[in-house]
């Protein structure tokens, strides 16, 4: 079996007063070759199989070979659905007193139109 080998994008990336290698180079050009913002990024199920972006995983394969393992790092949640969790949690927090002062305010009203009529 081969070695482990774990990509990142900051390897991808040149740092500063350093300049690409080849292997880099082939890796970015493939990743912009297949590239289509029509595709979502890769998705893992919780038992770790790809559910959806299995042309990344095939370049990495075609890349480095059958013979190497890529260890992909899984993530739960994303910052926008905590952005909606959050807003949701706040509306249904806020609804029953928002409901509350709209019944206190047309009983109010009910209340001042029997007086004057």
């Amino acid at each position: 079996m081969g070695k482990y080998i774990r990509v990142k994008l900051s390897d991808l990336k040149s740092s500063r007063y350093l300049s690409w290698s080849q292997e880099q180079l082939d890796i970015k050009q493939d990743i912009i070759d297949n590239y289509s913002p029509r595709i979502k990024p890769i998705t893992i199920s919780s038992d770790y199989k790809i559910c959806d972006g299995n042309h990344r995983y095939n370049i990495l394969v075609n890349h480095y070979g059958g013979g190497h393992k890529i260890i992909v790092k899984k993530q739960r949640y994303t910052k926008r659905m905590y952005d909606y969790v959050g807003l949701i949690l706040g509306l249904i927090l806020l609804l029953p007193f928002i409901l509350y002062q709209l019944v206190n305010l047309i009983v109010k009203k009910l209340a001042q139109l029997k007086k004057v009529l």
